[in-house]
C-alpha cells in the first residue's frame, strides 16, 4: 500500500471514529465535527510517521519491521536512527 492511501485512510477512518465517539458522548454536530477533524489529524501524523519509518527501512535495504518498531517506539528519534543508518547489502563489497 502507498504511503498516499495510507495517510488518506488513516484521516477518513479517523474523522469518521472521532465524530462517531463524539456524537455519542453527548456533543452536537459542529462540535463532533471539530473534534473528529482534531482526532482525524492526530491519527494522520502518527501513520504518516510509521509509514515514512517502514519506507525508509525498505529503501536502506533493511526489514519493513525494524522502520515500524523504530518509529512507534522512538518517534522522531527513530526517523533520525533510520536516517542516519548505512545501506544494508547482503553483498559484501570487495
Amino acid at each position: 500500500m502507498s504511503l498516499k492511501k495510507r495517510i488518506g485512510l488513516a484521516f477518513t477512518l479517523g474523522l469518521f471514529i472521532g465524530i462517531n465517539i463524539s456524537i455519542s458522548n453527548g456533543a452536537n454536530l459542529l462540535t463532533a465535527i471539530r473534534d473528529g477533524f482534531i482526532f482525524s489529524l492526530i491519527i494522520t501524523s502518527i501513520v504518516a510517521l510509521i509509514s515514512w519509518g517502514m519506507n525508509l527501512s525498505k529503501e536502506k535495504g533493511y526489514p519493513i519491521w525494524v522502520g515500524f518498531v523504530l518509529v512507534l517506539f522512538l518517534n522522531i528519534v527513530g526517523i533520525i536512527i533510520l536516517l542516519l543508518m548505512p545501506i544494508h547489502s547482503k553483498y559484501e563489497l570487495n
